[in-house]
């Protein structure tokens, strides 16, 4: 619920979702429908995006499993580690001992999750990735390349969250501006973005729905991190 309403808060009309993350936008759109239906077309119904790449990522020790937080930690990458803990993960992931890279996810579960990676973040297709590295022999080089990209993206991430926590006194301001946006609304923000969150956004949906019969907006929640 809580992702369902990050989604609605902004008009969302696509949601860039995994395969395993589907059911969130499902139930999204469930609860639109009925809110809609209730009170009158209040929300977009939005529709779900995959990319043809990296829409299910496998674990690093496990490649037949999905990564997951659920999962063991050393086959999954968390976008906050130390960037040294991340090298080495993926410089351990378990691969095989055929010494070619192709993507075949039943015969080569390892390599294909590796390629699916490095062709997600670089943005390019498992056709392009593959070609770059068809003559590599050595798994140990093309570890290292699908390392440095995923190290460097864990590491631009990583500024933007510190340049967040350390911008909390704008942050605690824009918190007390929302909060005073609706006297029957709690406002709890968890993450977002300064520049980004709108607050006329949030005080225009709240008259829409003070006005609505039969409802009274007790409750919003944010969980918005621009990155």
């Amino acid at each position: 619920r809580l992702m369902a309403a990050d989604i609605l808060l902004y008009d969302t009309d696509f949601v860039p979702v995994g395969i395993d993350q589907m059911q969130h936008v499902e139930l999204t759109n469930t609860l639109a429908k009925r809110f809609n239906k209730t009170y009158g077309k209040t929300f977009k119904i939005p529709k779900p995006v995959i990319s043809k790449t990296g829409a299910k990522i496998m674990s690093l020790s496990d490649p037949t499993k999905k990564m997951s937080k659920s999962e063991s930690d050393k086959g999954t990458i968390y976008l906050l580690d130390d960037i040294e803990i991340t090298h080495k993960k993926i410089m351990k992931a378990v691969t095989d001992a055929e010494s070619k890279i192709y993507y075949d996810p039943e015969k080569k579960p390892g390599i294909s999750n590796l390629l699916s990676i490095y062709a997600g973040i670089q943005n390019i297709s498992i056709e392009e990735a593959v070609e770059l590295f068809k003559d590599e022999k050595d798994y140990g080089v093309f570890k290292r390349a699908v390392a440095k990209v995923v190290c460097d993206e864990c590491l631009r991430i990583q500024t933007q969250v510190q340049l967040l926590k350390d911008n909390t006194d704008k942050l605690a301001k824009r918190v007390k501006l929302m909060k005073s946006t609706h006297s029957n609304a709690r406002l709890y923000i968890k993450q977002y973005s300064p520049n980004e969150f709108n607050s006329n956004k949030l005080k225009n949906l709240l008259e829409k729905l003070e006005k609505t019969k039969g409802f009274k907006p007790d409750l919003i929640i944010v969980d918005y991190l621009n990155i």
